[in-house]
């Protein structure tokens, strides 16, 4: 099995292995993985490395471009589940991404119209009306995304997606 390794971003390689099977590709995957779960010994630090792996395979006529992206897509989705896994492509993160795009550009657009607009509301026990805490609720245009005391963002709120996309919602404003 050849191997080329082409640099694609600050800190992300791509491995075209040349002819393979879905196998192959596990296997080299496997490797990867082993090589770079170990701690590494850097300036007096002990640091620990984990990869995030997207699998596309290619078909006959396929663009290398076009399987890079593929591959590319499913890294991302590797990530958002955790350092350290494996995602294969999948049709769906066609979907994910295109949602992420035009979130995005409405965050982007309701920024620069100043739309936004940030609501901070007291959480209270009943009978006695003590303050515990406070809900952050952040609306713009159609969107609102509230943050509760105790609750989790989804990684498909509105806010994760500004956040993932450096969209500064809340920097500054």
């Amino acid at each position: 099995v050849g191997l080329e390794e082409e640099r694609l971003k600050a800190l992300e390689f791509a491995l075209l292995l040349h002819p393979a099977t879905p196998d192959d590709g596990r296997q080299r995957v496997d490797e990867v993985v082993g090589a770079l779960d170990r701690s590494i010994h850097a300036e007096g630090h002990d640091l620990m490395v984990r990869s995030s792996i997207g699998l596309a395979e290619s078909w006959v006529g396929a663009e290398t471009t076009e399987v890079l992206r593929r591959a590319d897509l499913a890294m991302y989705a590797a990530k958002e589940s955790g350092k350290g896994r494996v995602c294969d492509y999948d049709p769906t993160l066609e979907a994910r991404a295109t949602d992420t795009a035009r979130i995005a550009a409405g965050l982007r657009a309701a920024l620069e119209r100043d739309e936004f607009r940030l609501v901070f509301q007291p959480v209270v026990t009943l009978p006695d009306g003590a303050t515990v805490g406070a809900s952050i609720s952040l609306s713009g245009g159609d969107r609102v995304v509230t943050v509760r005391p105790g609750s989790a963002l989804q990684s498909n709120t509105v806010y994760a997606v500004g956040v993932a996309t450096g969209v500064p919602v809340l920097a500054g404003r």
